[in-house]
């Protein structure tokens, strides 16, 4: 148990003043009787109760003081910050971490753009017009986009035919009109 002594504040507490040493002297009186009683060892506190001379639990102006047992080792401020970060790495790793795990094993992959099939190959799904022209039909993440394809003018002059199902390596995209340019894939 601990005890706080608090005074009222006069005019002369206010202004500073320090109080007569006659009053300091009884106080000075006072501490030591309570510390001859048991009551103040050292502002600890005691393991058996103290009573003060006169002023016992049958008397009309005091009680007993002191505790049954010590306190300040389980209560100290690095013992409590101790078993709170231990608690919160506690509530960390077994349960916010494995709840965040589980969550982001539902979590989707990057969409693919059509900028990343280039150097892909793709099946052709129309056979080549006049110009070179046709369809072909490259897999982004897992559907078939089908853009305007046209043969490179170096293949086209040298007359490489390509026809509906044969494989084509997309050298070129411009995804903003949805067209591309494909050469003969490599062997």
């Amino acid at each position: 148990m601990r005890f706080m002594v608090i005074v009222k504040a006069t005019e002369d507490s206010e202004k500073g003043i320090m109080p007569s040493e006659k009053r300091l002297a009884d106080r000075g009186k006072f501490n030591e009787e309570l510390g001859k009683a048991g009551g103040w060892p050292g502002g600890h506190a005691v393991a058996e109760p103290a009573v003060l001379p006169g002023r016992g639990p049958g008397g009309s102006r005091g009680s007993s003081i002191g505790v049954g047992w010590k306190w300040p080792s389980l209560l100290s401020p690095r013992l409590l910050f101790s078993f709170f970060v231990g608690c919160g790495v506690a509530f960390e790793t077994r349960l916010v971490g494995p709840l965040w795990r589980l969550l982001f094993r539902f979590e989707s992959r990057e969409a693919s753009t059509l900028e990343t099939s280039i150097e892909d190959e793709a099946p052709a799904v129309t056979n080549l017009d006049a110009n070179g022209n046709r369809l072909v039909a490259p897999e982004l993440d897992g559907q078939l986009v089908q853009l305007f394809a046209t043969l490179a003018p170096d293949e086209r002059a040298l007359g490489v035919r390509i026809r509906s199902g044969d494989t084509v390596r997309i050298a070129e995209v411009d995804a903003a009109r949805r067209r591309c340019t494909v050469t003969e894939p490599t062997r």
